[in-house]
C-alpha cells in the first residue's frame, strides 16, 4: 500500500483502530503486563511507522517516553496535531523504519 496516496486522498481507516475494543483490549493486556508491579516513568518505547500518534499517545499517558517514526509527513502533521490536543510529549521522526541510524533516531 502507498500511505503517502492514502494519507493525501484521506483514506486512512487504521487511524480508527483506538476504537475498537478488541484492538484497545490487546494494547491494555500487552502493555498492562510489562507495567505490572512498576510505577511511571516505564522508559522509551519506539513506536515504529506511527502514522498519526494515535497508539503512541496512549503509551505516553501511561508514562512511556514515546519516539514515534514515519515516512508520511503528512501523518506526522495529523499525529502531531494529535499529541497537541492530547496533551502529551511524543517525539516524531520522519524516517525509513528499516534504517533507523539514518532517521535520527536515539539508539539508547
Amino acid at each position: 500500500m502507498n500511505y503517502g496516496l492514502a494519507y493525501a486522498v484521506g483514506f486512512h481507516p487504521w487511524e480508527d483502530a483506538d476504537t475498537e475494543p478488541g484492538f484497545v483490549a490487546k494494547f491494555e493486556e500487552l502493555f498492562g503486563r510489562e507495567e505490572k508491579g512498576r510505577t511511571p516513568p516505564f522508559g522509551k518505547a519506539l513506536d515504529l511507522g506511527c502514522g498519526s500518534a494515535i497508539w503512541g499517545i496512549r503509551l505516553a499517558k501511561r508514562g512511556w517516553e514515546v519516539t514515534g517514526v514515519d515516512n508520511v509527513q503528512k501523518a506526522l502533521d495529523r499525529g502531531q496535531a494529535r499529541i497537541g490536543k492530547a496533551g502529551v510529549e511524543i517525539r516524531l521522526v520522519n524516517g525509513d523504519v528499516t534504517a533507523l541510524t539514518k532517521s535520527d533516531v536515539d539508539a539508547n
